[in-house]
């Protein structure tokens, strides 16, 4: 047995089960089940062929075409369930944290009801929910109990092995194992053989998922089969009857009490390795500052002086302040303002205070014990650097009266989420900008930045005119020694297309804000992504990091400079093309949603492209091939920022129709609002009645609708900042077609404007800075006007 397995702990292990697990259970035939080599011998003595001559695909439709032959019942018969072996009832009889099974046997469900156990049960093509209970059973490629006679070849996956493992890469099931994989203690295969490894050629290549996947077999002597698995996990050869008599004689784990050692956040510990170390060199700035490559351990360890980082002390004091009389702070900051290094800084002065302190991880799940073990500490604080999962966790911890909420998010987010933010997280909410530099922060970053040499002309100057940590970041980038090391550093990964769009996929990723996970990097590029880590080693290392779950992008702003300077165009649009595909398949995700909406955007697009002077080209055959999608094509979204792309480019035209398609995907679409479209709609009809020379303004009736449609959202904080950005178009319009406007038209369009300097009259200071509206209150102050004085 493996020195690997002490303990097993069937709750938070998986069991992963292939057709060599069920070999020995009874059917209603009274026969034992087949095997998957099995199955294929009984098609072919079925139809009289050698079964060595056809794929089980061909055998299958051949079935289906004789008359003589009946599939669905032939299958029926042979995985319909009557009795278990002793060892599947004492494996099956733990409550696993999840099963999965490419069987399309029930001997799972029959197991369970047996002894009068529920369990939830799904196939491939059944929607997963939003919570998943703990014991629930996937069958990968189908169930016997969903095939009927009509439908057979479509319930069960029968086809040859290349389309399988596609199948199972493409499911929404595959994220869920590859997350359960992410946070279970073990992983036990049970039942394959070579032939169906496919499932062990979707496992990736990442030593700490290694450590606790574990295969099942019979023997040693298959030197093929253990060759291939190595990489992936431990082998061992006990079979099915030996796992059973370890799920029986193995001791299960002591329940962790320790609050420093939970599953779903990791402890944030300034003591840990405190001992005396060297300074920071200078290349571990230079590489901070310019990769965004940070140590959190180093970081903590160099606190309170500024000596890694810069110490941000009267806005740590302030966060400090308002977390004592609030349940959440939303700390926001803009794209590169370090939002990651200020809660690792805030964590570290929060622990002198008496805090424990943890970073939630990404994608996580919240389990009930952590819970439990977080209500017996005193104080505690919960760190979130991302958005998206505290959306999703901090309603599981909220009734937690000793625990404190600190959520990054960038500016932007936390502007056009703020229902979302006020419905979710905690209403004891304080936010903070963390976007200003004070006198000492710049004296702090001009020390910390002439210790790492990576200078500039007029450093000084710079950091005393910059107003933000990512002005002085951005001229960095101008430093010879740091552009020229980054070129080196892409050139050999950019010259391999697996890798190179790994990489590029990943910074797009990241720059967008979005949050990453592995199996969706290896869906959309075909690469695993930590094979990237062991075959370009530090190289990789320095472009991405490698976590024990996740692989991503170190720095939003990092990613920025390499799209816009380093990133060819095709490679871009390429990725992108790929990125929006996978994603708009998996929208039912949060974070998808958001890769999905800022991919497409033309503004963000036009801005990744900005150095090429074809890039218009570009786009317009990047949205072409989006269209030809069908999945992309019933998005209203998709539909919207190809309008607006349009209108850069003066097809109105196609503009017009482009906006028409938006609202009739968004008809289609139950739930769906039109805010987004109708400030574009609105949009739209003032450009091209402001280019229009008729002598009167024939779309008036649409103007003054769809106006009135976008003024009720400058009151509605979520979408204030779109209604007020398309108000400046309102001036230009006046000036070039005002005197075509009636009499009457005059008096219902300057109501309309009041109704608009009305609502811009009643933001705060806040709501003024963060949508610029005072320069646009102005611009309607003129076009009204500029109408009476046409």
């Amino acid at each position: 047995m493996s020195e690997k397995l002490l303990e097993i702990d069937p709750a938070s292990s998986i069991l992963f089960l292939g057709s060599g697990f069920s070999v020995g259970a009874e059917n209603i035939r009274y026969e034992e089940m087949p095997s998957g080599k099995g199955l294929k011998q009984l098609f072919a003595d079925a139809l009289k062929v050698r079964p060595e001559d056809y794929d089980l695909m061909t055998l299958a439709d051949e079935f289906t075409q004789r008359e003589d032959l009946n599939l669905y019942q032939t299958v029926y018969e042979i995985f319909t369930t009557t009795k278990a072996k002793e060892h599947q009832k004492v494996i099956l009889g733990d409550k696993w944290r999840r099963i999965y099974s490419t069987n399309y046997d029930d001997l799972v469900e029959w197991c369970y009801f047996g002894v009068g156990s529920a369990i939830d049960s799904f196939s491939f093509e059944e929607s997963k929910p939003s919570r998943l209970n703990a014991g629930a059973i996937i069958h990968l490629h189908g169930c016997i109990r969903n095939a009927t006679e009509k439908n057979v070849l479509d319930q069960l996956v029968l086809n040859e092995t290349s389309y399988v493992r596609q199948h199972i890469e493409r499911s929404v099931w595959y994220d869920e194992f590859v997350r359960d994989l992410k946070f279970c203690t073990n992983c036990f295969f049970i039942g394959y053989s070579l032939a169906d490894m496919h499932i062990a050629a979707l496992l990736m290549k990442n030593e700490h998922l290694r450590e606790k996947i574990f295969f099942v077999t019979r023997d040693l002597n298959d030197s093929i089969f253990n060759k291939r698995v190595q990489p992936y996990g431990t082998i061992l050869p006990i079979g099915a009857e030996g796992f059973a008599n370890l799920c029986k004689t193995l001791p299960r784990p002591a329940k962790n009490m320790d609050p420093t050692r939970l599953k779903a956040f990791k402890y944030l510990d300034p003591q840990k390795d405190k001992r005396t170390l060297a300074p920071p060199t200078p290349i571990e700035i230079m590489n901070l500052v310019a990769f965004g490559t940070f140590s959190e351990q180093r970081c903590l360890s160099t606190l309170p002086e500024s000596r890694y980082v810069i110490a941000r002390t009267s806005t740590v004091a302030e966060a400090q302040r308002l977390l004592g009389s609030h349940k959440c702070l939303l700390v926001h900051s803009r794209l590169g303002n370090g939002k990651t290094i200020f809660l690792h800084i805030l964590a570290h002065k929060l622990a002198e205070d008496g805090y424990k302190c943890y970073m939630c991880k990404e994608n996580t799940e919240v389990p009930n014990h952590d819970l439990d073990v977080l209500a017996q500490v005193k104080k505690a604080v919960i760190f979130f650097d991302s958005y998206n999962t505290a959306i999703d966790a901090i309603p599981r911890c909220s009734h937690l009266g000793n625990v404190k909420f600190v959520v990054a998010v960038r500016t932007g987010v936390q502007e056009v989420r703020l229902h979302e933010i006020q419905s979710k997280l905690p209403v004891l909410l304080v936010r903070l900008s963390i976007n200003q530099l004070e006198p000492a922060d710049r004296a702090d970053l001009k020390k910390l930045l002439d210790l790492s040499g990576a200078r500039v002309d007029d450093l000084e100057r710079g950091i005393d005119k910059s107003q933000e940590i990512r002005e002085v970041v951005v001229s960095l980038y101008q430093n010879r020694l740091i552009r020229d090391k980054i070129a080196n550093e892409l050139a050999p990964l950019m010259r391999m297309e697996k890798a190179r769009l790994v990489v590029i996929c990943a910074h797009l990723v990241k720059w967008i804000g979005g949050d990453l996970e592995a199996s969706f990097l290896r869906a959309v590029s075909g690469e695993d992504p930590y094979a990237l880590r062991l075959n370009n080693g530090a190289v990789a290392v320095d472009l991405l990091r490698f976590d024990d779950d996740n692989v991503e992008a170190r720095s939003a702003l990092f990613s920025e400079y390499l799209i816009q300077n380093h990133f060819e165009t095709d490679w871009i649009t390429d990725a992108v093309y790929r990125l929006v595909v996978e994603a708009v398949r998996r929208k039912r995700d949060r974070n998808y949603q958001k890769i999905l909406g800022s991919l497409v955007r033309y503004s963000a697009l036009d801005r990744a492209l900005g150095r090429d002077p074809n890039r218009h080209g570009a786009l317009r055959e990047l949205y072409d091939r989006l269209h030809r999608d069908s999945s992309v094509n019933a998005e209203p979204l998709f539909w919207l920022q190809y309008a607006i792309f349009m209108m850069d480019i003066d097809d109105l035209d196609a503009a017009d129709g482009f906006l028409l398609t938006a609202y009739k995907r968004a008809e289609d679409s139950p739930g769906f609002k039109t805010y987004q479209i109708d400030t574009q709609a609105l949009r739209y009809v003032l450009v091209r009645e402001t280019r229009d020379t008729a002598t009167s303004v024939t779309r008036y009736d649409t103007l003054i609708e769809r106006l009135r449609r976008v003024v009720p959202m400058l009151v509605d904080a979520s979408h204030r900042s779109h209604a007020v950005h398309v108000m400046k178009d309102i001036e230009p319009f006046v000036k070039a077609r005002g005197r075509a406007l009636s009499l009457v038209q005059k008096n219902e369009f300057v109501a309309e404007l009041d109704q608009v300097l009305v609502a811009l009259g009643r933001f705060d200071i806040a709501a003024q800075a963060e949508t610029a509206s005072i320069p646009v209150g102005e611009s309607v102050e003129r076009a009204k006007g500029e109408i009476w004085k046409g």
